[in-house]
């Protein structure tokens, strides 16, 4: 048995070009190699890369027929590999009268051709496990890109990949990583997850947003904040500009996902365990009203557990420019707590839910007693400005 050979001695070898040209690609066993391709993580960035294609090809649409007519032996397929006489040729379509103008339009119109014999609804248990290798390979491949954008593409992350980072960041849920990412500060790499992982992130986009530290001045995030816009007399919330790092595939497809993953796991299901009261702000889409609410929350949130009333008072003042309604009375308590805190030299245990309680006189009252007689009528009269 060849494969024992080659299996030795892929293993004892690095992964680069080379070791899959002579050692992996001279195993026949699919399982095996499969297995290699999504559990082996090399040390650069090119091989990784490399490896993950290399599992890709032999997971394409000729591997699954040839499993599904049963001439593959377990075999590693690759394209080009499949005895075209074995799956009844004459099954496809007939070809066009006239030759294809590029290589591209005939590999379309061949995946085109090769969809039509394979019956979704029917796939074999063998199918199916290669369908599901196939979405992961696919995952890995997408989680690598973003990798290298976090790092820098393309030549720092030559130098900066980390290849154990990679193997947990490749398998970890994508929402854990942007609340990780949120917790951390560390906004380049979260607006890079938003951006080429809406579909799974922006549903709890607020949710995310309520994880950056208190402490953390709002203006160091405010790319990543919502702004609303008029379009055609109405308010609304201007969506997130998403991109991918590739066309759809065949195996991400409803048809094949219900077939292959019937039932998907709720990956968000933590983040509001943890903090249920965000549960409200979970959303398809994002609505004016929920968004003010947030931004109000939020701040009252930040004043209320760290005190920072200046961060407070900046995620407001960020919200109304971005034409958020609703927070002008919010923003005229925060500056009148700013001022009695920071400038009048009052009790700092004042809270916004304290000053909130308090009558207009008696917050005039607090104002003039912690003034020094050089600002006392500026104080008084700035405070009084939104009054008058």
């Amino acid at each position: 048995d060849t494969d024992l050979v080659y299996q030795r001695q892929w293993r004892k070898s690095a992964v680069n070009s080379a070791s899959i040209h002579n050692y992996l690609s001279k195993i026949k066993k699919r399982s095996w190699v499969l297995h290699e391709c999504l559990e082996r993580v090399p040390e650069n960035v090119d091989a990784a890369k490399e490896l993950l294609q290399y599992g890709l090809k032999g997971t394409d649409l000729e591997a699954l027929v040839a499993i599904g007519k049963g001439v593959d032996d377990g075999r590693f397929t690759l394209p080009g590999d499949i005895d075209i006489d074995s799956i009844a040729y004459e099954e496809l379509s007939p070809a066009d009268k006239e030759p294809s103008k590029s290589k591209r339009q005939e590999e379309l119109k061949k995946r085109r051709d090769l969809l039509k014999l394979v019956n979704f609804s029917k796939l074999t248990l063998e199918q199916k496990e290669l369908c599901r290798c196939r979405l992961k390979l696919l995952t890995f491949l997408d989680r690598l890109a973003t990798y290298e954008e976090i790092l820098g593409a393309p030549h720092a992350s030559e130098q900066r990949y980390d290849a154990e980072f990679f193997k947990k960041f490749r398998s970890q849920n994508i929402v854990l990583s942007a609340r990780t990412y949120a917790r951390e500060s560390n906004v380049q790499a979260l607006e890079i997850l938003l951006t080429y992982h809406g579909s799974h992130l922006l549903p709890h986009r607020l949710a995310i947003l309520s994880n950056f530290p208190e402490t953390t001045s709002p203006h160091e995030y405010a790319v990543l904040l919502p702004e609303a816009c008029w379009n055609n007399d109405s308010l609304t919330i201007i969506p997130w500009a998403e991109h991918k790092h590739r066309a759809e595939d065949w195996c991400e497809e409803l048809e094949c996902r219900m077939v292959v993953e019937p039932s998907l796991q709720d990956d968000s299901e933590f983040l509001y365990a943890a903090q249920p009261e965000l549960l409200q702000y979970r959303t398809p889409q994002l609505t004016v009203e929920k968004v003010m609410a947030w931004y109000q929350s939020r701040a009252e949130d930040i004043e209320h557990h760290a005190g920072q009333v200046d961060c407070a008072l900046s995620l407001v003042r960020l919200g109304v420019e971005r034409h958020i309604p609703g927070l002008l009375t919010l923003c005229d308590d925060l500056v009148t707590l700013e001022t009695l805190v920071y400038e009048a030299g009052c009790d700092f245990t004042l809270t916004l839910k304290d000053l909130q309680q308090m009558k207009d006189f008696e917050k005039l009252r607090l104002l003039m007693e912690h003034c020094s007689e050089d600002n006392y009528v500026t104080s008084a009269y700035q405070w009084m400005v939104p009054f008058l």
